[in-house]
């Protein structure tokens, strides 16, 4: 006690009390203890009574000889004895065990203290690092994972903190802009910018784009970047945030998609390829149809439909097993993963790469979709075939309301009532015609695909389960008006009218367009009314027109003449059957 003595004399001439000088140490969190030269502890604050889990009397008096093992307390005493002896401060980390048998990681420092008196005091602060040292080393585990992640990454990573300096980044970053080590090393956002730039086409709208982001972290950001050696690269930009919402700078996503943008343009390619052939063999079609080598035209188209056919029904014919293959391999690889769940990493590495779970979900839908385009396409090689035997019928003169009746007759079980829609009223306004010379199959043909139409778009009525009648009022039947008339010495008009839902302005433009159609898929082909207006324009010389109003209905009106023309080898116009005189 006589050291405790001495240290209270000491502080008295400092007009200093060990009570204060004791009260003073207990507001630090850090362990402090003071020691005389015999090694002996003559000051402990509450914190260093905590730490070693022993009450302030138990320790004063006491040296590490009465609390610890004598090996650790030898190291102790070793480096207390350096301080006293050579009196320079000594701090290092230390592993320390506790009364719990519990092990602490501390840092402690030591210094020599000498009062007025001569006297020597070790005095020790004591910081545990257990809690740092976790903290530190889960921030380790964290990186490693993040950085392992990146790495993983098919995309190049840059993560730029808030001060503009490079916080993180992957390999194929450095690889995909192929930047120099020492600019990289240097953690500079500006220097990295400036290489950067140097490979760009547009390098003032990149910066510009940069810099608008970092001014407005809330925003993201995708675009596409151009660079000078004819790469493109896919850029995506966002804010690193915390949980809270702070803001800790903006990470970036660079993926070459030259490849994909290329293998788009020649996919763009080949459509346009595809869409100009499909223009030119419609055109073809049509100028055919416009000639009066119709028999050829018969051949020919059956022909490109038989050749059409015949590899679409190998293709059709083996979309389903190959369906049942790729289930099959499927199934395989649930074997494999069932009875090898601890993969190897070439093979993680490459399922992730191809989105093997992706690729699983979309497969069977994408024969599904193989399925029913070629199937579509069945259903053109039919309309095709169809179309190859219009000019079957020779031309002659027939009364054309016997052509309407019997058509009519054909389609007698659709106008029928159906547990969805009254039956469809038809009314037939007949003028007093002669016969009329025409090719009474295709003209038979066009009244079928007209009333065909007539009667799809009153069951579309059902919607509203309205109809309107001739003077725009609404009816609750469905109706389909024909009408003939002789409206000039060599002019006939046969007009086809419902009183349906109508069509709209931009489709009643394209109405008579190969392959158009605004029916569902299945429905309809899209070349019935194409058909119609050829046989009508080109094969009789006369006209059809579709007159429509939304909600009104719509009204189809052929125009053909009583007597047809034929061109003869001197360019002049003769009536059909009309023999010409030799000179």
């Amino acid at each position: 006690m006589n050291d405790c003595k001495s240290l209270n004399e000491s502080f008295d001439k400092q007009n200093f009390s060990l009570a204060f000088l004791l009260r003073m140490i207990n507001g630090i969190s850090d362990p402090i203890f003071v020691k005389n030269h015999q090694h002996q502890w003559i000051l402990v604050n509450d914190a260093f009574c905590n730490f070693i889990g022993h009450s302030r009397e138990e320790l004063i008096g006491k040296s590490d000889y009465d609390l610890f093992p004598k090996a650790e307390a030898d190291v102790f005493w070793e480096k207390d004895e350096l301080v006293f002896t050579t009196g320079i401060t000594h701090e290092n980390e230390e592993l320390f065990t506790d009364s719990d048998g519990a092990t602490h990681c501390i840092l402690t420092k030591k210094y020599l203290f000498k009062d007025d008196l001569g006297n020597r005091f070790l005095v020790g602060i004591i910081r545990d690092l257990t809690e740092q040292k976790q903290i530190e080393a889960d921030l380790r585990r964290s990186n490693a994972v993040l950085q392992a992640q990146q790495e993983a990454s098919i995309d190049g990573i840059l993560i730029i903190d808030e001060n503009r300096q490079i916080a993180s980044y992957n390999q194929h970053f450095s690889y995909l802009w192929q930047i120099p080590a020492a600019i990289i090393q240097s953690g500079s956002d500006w220097q990295l910018l400036e290489c950067v730039l140097d490979l760009l086409e547009n390098p003032a709208e990149f910066l510009a784009q940069v810099e608008y982001l970092y001014q407005h972290p809330e925003k993201n950001s995708r675009d596409e970047i151009v660079l000078k050696d004819g790469r493109t690269l896919d850029r995506y930009s966002a804010a690193v945030r915390s949980p809270s919402g702070d803001c800790y700078g903006r990470i970036w996503y660079f993926r070459d998609i030259t490849e994909r943008k290329q293998a788009l343009s020649d996919l763009r390619q080949q459509a346009q390829e595809l869409e100009t052939a499909l223009y030119k063999l419609q055109n073809t079609q049509t100028q055919l149809i416009q000639s009066e080598k119709m028999s050829s035209l018969g051949q020919l188209v059956a022909g490109v439909a038989h050749e059409i056919n015949n590899p679409l029904s190998f293709i059709y014919g083996n979309l389903n097993p190959a369906d049942e293959y790729t289930q099959n391999l499927f199934s395989l690889l649930d074997i494999y993963q069932r009875h090898y769940p601890q993969s190897v990493k070439a093979i993680d590495e490459f399922a992730d790469l191809i989105e093997l779970d992706f690729l699983r979900s979309d497969l069977p839908k994408l024969f599904q979709s193989m399925i029913m385009g070629t199937e579509r396409i069945r259903e053109i090689v039919l309309s095709l075939r169809t179309f190859s035997r219009l000019d079957e019928a020779e031309m002659k003169k027939v009364d054309i309301h016997q052509g309407i009746d019997s058509t009519i007759m054909i389609i007698q079980s659709r106008l029928k009532a159906t547990d969805k829609r009254p039956k469809i009223e038809l009314f037939k306004e007949y003028g007093n015609l002669p016969l009329i010379e025409c090719y009474s199959g295709q003209l038979n043909q066009v009244f079928l695909n007209i009333l065909v139409n007539a009667i799809d778009a009153l069951e579309d009525s059902l919607v509203t389960s309205r109809w309107a009648t001739k003077k725009h009022n609404k009816t609750d039947n469905p109706r389909i008006y024909i009408r003939t008339q002789l409206l000039a010495p060599n002019q006939v008009t046969i007009r086809i009218a419902d009183n349906g839902l109508g069509i709209p302005e931009d489709a009643l433009k394209q109405i008579f367009n190969p392959f158009f159609t605004t029916k569902p898929v299945g429905r309809g082909t899209g070349m019935g009314l194409a058909i119609s207006y050829q046989i009508i324009t080109e094969r009789h010389g006369g006209s059809l027109e579709c007159i429509s109003q939304p909600g009104v209905g719509a009204e189809f009106i052929i125009c053909i003449p009583l007597i047809q023309q034929r061109q003869i080898s001197n360019g002049t116009v003769m009536p059909f059957g009309a023999v010409r005189r030799s000179s």
